[in-house]
């Protein structure tokens, strides 16, 4: 029949805590509590991290509030996406970066990025990495702060990145097995002028 078994599927939660809710649950139900998990943990992350930069309580659990309901997040559940539900512990990822200045939150930082790629979250995974180096470029208070950490710190970070691959090691030997073997194809399509303007502009987008 072709396709993916499930260890070579990048998007699968075998490994992942939240698997617990597709043993327990049916399938549209772990969706759901999956989503309402992520929500309190993300609207709690969110909250710390503006009152991390001295907004005051009402306005940072209005902004919380705000990000858990981003019409971006809801559009992509409505159509299904349910793997980019940690996308809403992203406040967490900066909030570590915040305060790198303490262990713990290293710590934390690298079992986020271990837990997307346990969670199924390939997109969560590599765009948590493009904005820690792009705010490592941008930033220069926290270029410092994690060059500076990572000086004093060393071997605790070497432990972290350790405990990084072993966490995400399952998920990866699994998928590197699957696909390793696979040789690329490379697709050669064009779409008219007209279908591209439809699909910009048309009201109803319909290609």
């Amino acid at each position: 029949c072709g396709g993916l078994d499930v260890l070579s599927n990048p998007q699968n939660r075998i490994f992942s805590p939240l698997f617990l809710f597709d043993l327990l649950l049916a399938p549209y139900q772990a969706n759901l509590f999956s989503l309402i998990f992520y929500a309190i943990l993300g609207q709690w992350g969110a909250y710390l991290l503006l009152r991390h930069k001295n907004v005051s309580r009402g306005m940072a659990m209005v902004g919380a509030v705000l990000f858990i309901n981003t019409s971006w997040l809801g559009m992509h559940f409505t159509e299904g996406q349910v793997s980019y539900g940690s996308f809403q512990l992203f406040p967490w990822l900066l909030l570590s970066l915040e305060k790198l200045s303490k262990p713990k939150w290293f710590l934390l930082l690298s079992f986020l990025m271990a837990f997307f790629l346990m969670e199924g979250g390939i997109y969560q995974f590599f765009f948590g990495i493009y904005m820690i180096l792009g705010l490592f470029v941008l930033d220069s208070q926290l270029r410092n702060r994690v060059l500076g950490f990572c000086q004093t710190h060393g071997l605790f970070v070497l432990g972290c990145l350790v405990m990084f691959c072993f966490l995400a090691a399952p998920k990866i030997l699994g998928v590197a097995n699957g696909l390793g073997h696979r040789a690329p194809a490379l697709e050669n399509w064009s779409i008219s002028l007209e279908t591209l303007f439809y699909g910009l502009f048309h009201p109803k987008q319909d290609v």
